[in-house]
């Protein structure tokens, strides 16, 4: 029997993003909780709600010291054993009913993936934000938009293993630099249906802790990183065309300089307003770089 495991580790709103686990109308075969050293009461509630389901899938919650949102996907996943198919759900995350049965169902059919999404919508926002053309040229879809799609794909486990698992020496971005990488490894599927709802900048409204991804001005410099190394040591992998990449390097490292700035980051946001002002050199001067530490 295929099984999946799923992960996450904040605040208040976790328990809605339990409750939509188990409205599957796939059921997981496990659901892993990974509570990284929270102090915002979630432990606590999890552990009430956990007395009270009656549900078939496996449920563990796993506590350890804060170690970051990597270490704590890392430790779901290895918790998990030896499964089919995973999925790391943040906890201000919700999946719609046919989540599971839809992404298993693509990948199932498909040897060759590695990967299906579903669409997402952020709670407050009107349409949904559509991510169908990651099918046509996956790498370049995450190089360009990002990899904020996490919540709402299913992995073929395989892929996470082959491809070094989550980054546990960056911060924010680990999510990025992986799935880079797994989407050179086969297809990536687009389900469409209904999108997984994502809760991001709400939990603070609730007294909870804030979204990591919005919380750290300096993240944006560790994105820009991970793009301008990925492109730089797979210039004919990426999609992009050779005048698209200079121009992705200059638009992340601009993004970066302007987060940095705004943050009162002067030294760094120069530096990095550099690289947006020659990307060739700077992709010529980490050509030859370690991935990054």
């Amino acid at each position: 029997m295929s099984r999946w495991s799923c992960q996450s580790s904040t605040g208040g709103l976790v328990l809605k993003t339990l409750d939509s686990v188990l409205m599957q109308t796939c059921l997981p075969g496990q659901l892993i909780i990974v509570d990284d050293g929270s102090t915002d009461g979630s432990g606590t509630a999890i552990k009430a709600w956990m007395e009270g389901q009656q549900s078939p899938t496996r449920i563990v919650l796993q506590t350890t010291a804060n170690r970051g949102v990597s270490a704590a996907r890392n430790t779901g996943f290895e918790l998990a054993g030896h499964v089919t198919y995973v999925s790391f759900l943040d906890s201000d995350d919700v999946w719609p009913a046919d989540f599971l049965a839809r992404t298993k169902a693509a990948l199932s059919a498909i040897d060759s993936a590695v990967a299906a999404s579903c669409d997402r919508r952020f709670a407050g926002a009107g349409r949904p934000a559509e991510v169908s053309e990651l099918k046509e040229i996956s790498t370049r879809w995450l190089l360009i938009n990002g990899s904020g799609i996490g919540s709402g794909t299913l992995l073929r486990a395989a892929a996470v293993r082959a491809c070094g698992r989550y980054d546990e020496s960056i911060r924010s971005g680990a999510d990025f630099k992986l799935f880079l990488e797994i989407s050179l490894t086969g297809s990536w599927i687009h389900v469409s249906g209904d999108p997984v709802t994502m809760l991001r900048g709400q939990n603070v409204h609730g007294g909870d802790a804030q979204n990591l991804s919005l919380s750290h001005p300096a993240n944006w410099v560790t994105w820009a990183t991970i793009a301008s190394q990925f492109v730089a040591r797979n210039p004919t992998r990426s999609g992009l065309s050779a005048a698209e990449i200079p121009k992705l390097v200059t638009s992340k490292w601009h993004v970066a300089a302007q987060s940095l700035a705004t943050a009162g980051m002067t030294r760094a946001a120069c530096e990095a307003y550099e690289h947006a002002l020659a990307p060739l050199e700077y992709l010529k001067s980490i050509s030859g770089a370690k991935p990054i530490v």
